[in-house]
């Protein structure tokens, strides 16, 4: 018996359609985009709605529920593998924290689309097709979560959005498993596994600031105050930040508030200067090569039930190269 797909529809661009200014605005919902497929590629997928219209409007509780719902699926003894649609904007968090949480072996992948289906160029219909494709080809199963985007298979852990119009709107291309074409799905390699941790509720109260040029302490002390928990700082460089900065730093981490440092660049974030070196000895830790958005997914998730203290070490016994 061939088991079915589980298309879960979480909105965006993939299903939008224009509201009365011509922006795109609301959802219509993939099944009109799953009606375009061949029938040998469309049977057997069943869609299951989320209702979170455009993905730019998302919380961490809607990204926790899209994950249970992921769970919930792969649960099923008649379902394959899972395939989710959803926005470009916040697909990065939602797919990485997929990945984070969910132990399922069978087939997660996510797609979605840079055009709507009312543009004569629109690629929702290539990406569901190849994502079906990929959830149906055995190297997929075990492989953890995939993006499938503009014929490029790419794991979740590593994956981000590269581009805000190209149809390959994620990448680096470099970490690609493989990629899908007309003639299927072409898997020449799979990622290791990466950390798995548990969350029932990613906790609210994490924040993210981009330094840049003189950014002033004063921000990160406004930022760091009740009821928050935990801020990801997207230093310069490796994670560098100014003294200023370092200071605030330090008075951040003394009140309990969990730190943690993401590069500015592809490389990675270290402690090969000395301000990194010194918010490393206050007690930050360091998000290798997460962005700052994926690192704070997983601070979220990592202080959801508990404390402080305990998130900091488990952070801190994490690998994240």
């Amino acid at each position: 018996m061939h088991q079915k797909i589980a298309i879960i529809d979480a909105g965006g661009t993939i299903s939008a359609t224009s509201g009365p200014d011509g922006a795109f605005r609301s959802a219509g919902g993939i099944g009109q985009t799953l009606n375009l497929l061949p029938r040998t590629i469309g049977e057997r997928c069943e869609i299951h709605a989320t209702g979170t219209g455009l993905s730019e409007n998302l919380s961490l509780a809607d990204a926790r529920r899209i994950v249970a719902m992921i769970e919930a699926q792969a649960a099923r003894e008649d379902v394959h593998a899972v395939v989710v649609a959803h926005g470009t904007d916040t697909m990065e968090e939602v797919f990485f924290m997929a990945q984070l949480l969910l132990r399922t072996t069978k087939p997660v992948i996510f797609t979605g689309a840079q055009r709507t289906p009312e543009h004569s160029g629109f690629d929702g219909v290539t990406n569901l097709r190849d994502a079906i494709v990929v959830a149906r080809h055995h190297a997929a199963h075990g492989a953890g979560v995939l993006v499938v985007f503009g014929g490029w298979i790419l794991p979740a852990w590593r994956c981000s959005k590269i581009h805000t119009r190209s149809l390959a709107a994620f990448g680096p291309h470099s970490i690609a498993v493989g990629t899908v074409d007309a003639a299927g799905a072409h898997i020449d390699r799979i990622e290791s596994a990466c950390p798995k941790i548990a969350c029932e509720t990613p906790d609210e109260e994490v924040e993210l600031l981009l330094v840049g040029l003189g950014t002033s302490g004063r921000t990160l002390e406004r930022l760091a105050q009740p009821p928050v928990r935990g801020v990801v700082l997207q230093g310069l460089g490796m994670g560098n930040v100014s003294e200023d900065m370092l200071e605030a730093a330090r008075h951040v981490l003394v009140r309990g508030v969990l730190l943690a440092v993401a590069a500015s660049a592809e490389g990675g974030a270290g402690t090969a200067y000395g301000s990194a070196a010194d918010l490393e000895r206050a007690g930050a830790c360091f998000a290798g090569s997460l962005s700052a958005r994926k690192m704070r997914i997983l601070m979220a998730c990592v202080l959801g039930g508990r404390s402080g203290s305990e998130a900091s070490a488990m952070l801190q016994t994490l690998s994240l190269a």
